[in-house]
């Protein structure tokens, strides 16, 4: 691709993302939820919840619905350990980070699950620390052992516990808004797809 390709596909990019975001001045004609109804009922049918994540569109608009549910921190905590897993010689300072992170999102989790039980404990937080492998990762950082896989235990605990919004997901407004655009990718989106005001 030469870079005039490259910027036209940034900018036409652009321009769609603005569409979707901010309906002046250019909107995106999208078909109505009553008529995607069907296709929304054919697609759950076929999704999962790891092929949603991985999908770039099923990934925004499930972050989306997190964001709504007050939970995303464990998304981009998921996020940052696969950015982290690309890093040939991490260093000690951004596995410091990391696991600075990963403590908050066991804070969190733990006061979570602590409310929903009702219980008001503070067992909990012991046992999610454990379950995520805090301790064993700070001995690790002690010891000066920095390895790009150090978090990934941590990061299959944490994946598990977004699984259950991925139900409430299923019946939400960002799944039917993931369900328009999803329609859109199967066609060239030309300017008779877009609304200039």
């Amino acid at each position: 691709m030469s870079f005039f390709d490259a910027v036209e596909t940034t900018v036409a990019n652009t321009r769609l993302l603005q569409a979707l975001e901010n309906p002046e001045p250019v909107q995106l004609k999208l078909k109505s939820e009553e008529d995607l109804k069907e296709y929304a009922q054919r697609i759950k049918m076929v999704l999962s919840y790891d092929a949603l994540y991985k999908d770039v569109l099923g990934h925004y608009y499930f972050v989306k619905h997190l964001k709504v549910k007050g939970v995303d921190y464990k998304s981009k905590f998921v996020d940052n350990v696969h950015k982290f897993r690309d890093l040939y010689h991490p260093r000690h300072d951004k596995a410091q980070n990391m696991l600075d992170d990963l403590k908050e999102v066991a804070r969190k989790h733990a006061e979570q699950k602590s409310s929903d039980d009702g219980s008001g404990s503070g067992d909990e937080s012991g046992q999610v620390q454990q379950m995520f492998h805090v301790e064993e990762i700070e001995k690790s950082l002690k010891a000066g052992e920095v390895k790009s896989q150090m978090f990934d235990e941590s990061c299959k605990e944490v994946y598990g516990t977004l699984e259950r919004y991925y139900d409430t997901f299923l019946d939400s407004k960002e799944y039917m808004e993931y369900i328009q655009i999803r329609d859109y990718s199967k066609k060239k989106v030309t300017l008779d797809d877009l609304r200039i005001f």
